[in-house]
This record gives C-alpha cells, structure tokens and sequence, in this order.
C-alpha cells in the first residue's frame, strides 16, 4: 500500500465514477451464474465501464447494460475511464483501514483490474452500441417496458453512493429495477463510502415489503470494503 500520509474516513469521490468490474467480481458480489441464465436477459445497470456485458454476451447470455453516458464515443469513455480510475484509487489509498487487502493485495493490482474490465468494455463497446447491447439510459427511469429481464444486477451505485442520493431515489430506483426483471434483482454493496450502511436502509426494506417486493439481505463470499460481505435480493 502507498503511504500517502493522510487518513480519511471515507472514500472522498468527487463524482460518480465511470469505473467497472469485470464478470468474475460479479460473479463473486451477486452469485451471477452464467450457465444458468445462457439464453436469458440480464441487465447491468448503471453498467459504467463493466465488462460484464462483453464478457456474460460471449457466454451466450442475452447480456445488456444502461448508463447515462453509453452513446458517447468511445474515446471519450476512454478517456474517462482511465481518468475515473486513477480518481477512485487515489482515494482509495488516502482510506486504506476500510477495506480488506486480500483478493486485491494492492492498489496496483487493483488498477489492473479495472483496467482489464475498462479495456473489455470498450473492446466491445461500438458494436455492442449499434446491436442494442449499450443503451442510454438512468435511474430511477429507464427505457425498457415492464419485466423485460429474468434478472437485474446492479453493483456500485445504490447505496454506495448515499452521501448524495438520499432514501426517495433509492426508493425509486429499486422499485424501477424490479419494475424491468420479471424475476430477480441484486444490489451489491450495502455500504456507503464510508463503509457505513445508509441510516434509510432498513426503512427502506420495509417499505419495500409493504409495497410488495420482497427483500432479503444475504451472504455473497466476497468481502473488499469491510463489512460488505452482503447483497440485497429483491423478489420482482
């Protein structure tokens, strides 16, 4: 790890990052397996610079993602993407104490993964833009007709970022991702930056439950930021 000589309490982004992971981390964060759903749709969403996508299509799942910036060119995700990369390990590394260095021994090899999941994205970003497997698109509305998944997954954005988007945008946002599956949606991490679970959470999942979408709280076996260890199922 650098010594960078400061000590945060949370990881200090400044914006919501154009970062991704690849199909194995998703793999390990939401129990995704790609044998059993080859054939069937998956969304990723917000997808980011995920290779997911890329990597579940060749598999034979009828993979899609959405973001807000998907329709831009690919250069300009690029550039983006290496710039957001080297944003969130600069903060990851001014708040080492948060997280557990053991699948990712290092910030370095940290930063090759994401620049491996970065590279297969954009590997298969203009053809998968003009085939449909890239859409525009944004919480809490996206542009798909009811139950047009069998499962949504949906990593780093709800809950990560709750500093800034508070319970009604969760609330909306989790009703709109079980508004598109017509099976299943998965939410990974449970934590805000500061590796602390939103004071709404629980709120939040009873409400949910009062509005009829089932959610459980479960193991998933991968545990990078301390104490996310866990993933909501959400029963659409």
């Amino acid at each position: 790890m650098t010594d960078t000589g400061t000590v945060k309490d949370k990881v200090e982004l400044d914006r919501v990052a154009f970062y991704g992971r690849t199909l194995g981390e998703y793999q390990l964060f939401f129990g995704f397996d790609h044998e059993k759903f080859a054939g069937k749709r998956a969304l990723d969403c917000p997808a980011g610079a995920a290779s997911f996508v890329a990597e579940a299509t060749k598999l034979g799942v009828d993979a899609v993602g959405v973001d807000p910036l998907f329709g831009l060119p690919a250069e300009s995700l690029s550039g983006m993407g290496v710039a957001d990369v080297a944003h969130v390990l600069e903060k990851v590394e001014e708040a080492p104490h948060l997280f557990k260095w053991d699948y990712y021994p290092s910030t370095q090899v940290l930063k090759a993964y994401r620049l491996t999941a970065l590279r297969r994205f954009l590997h298969d970003y203009e053809t998968g833009l003009a085939q449909g497997r890239y859409v525009h698109g944004a919480l809490p509305g996206l542009p798909f007709p009811d139950g047009s998944f069998d499962i949504v997954l949906s990593a780093h954005f709800l809950f990560t970022y709750s500093d800034r988007l508070d319970y009604n945008f969760h609330m909306k946002s989790l009703m709109e991702l079980c508004r598109v599956s017509r099976g299943e949606a998965r939410v990974y991490p449970l934590l805000g930056l500061d590796a602390r679970q939103p004071e709404f959470f629980g709120d939040l999942l009873s409400d949910l439950g009062r509005k009829g979408i089932t959610a459980m709280v479960e193991p998933c076996g991968f545990e990078f930021q301390k104490g996310s260890s866990t993933r909501l199922i959400l029963s659409c």
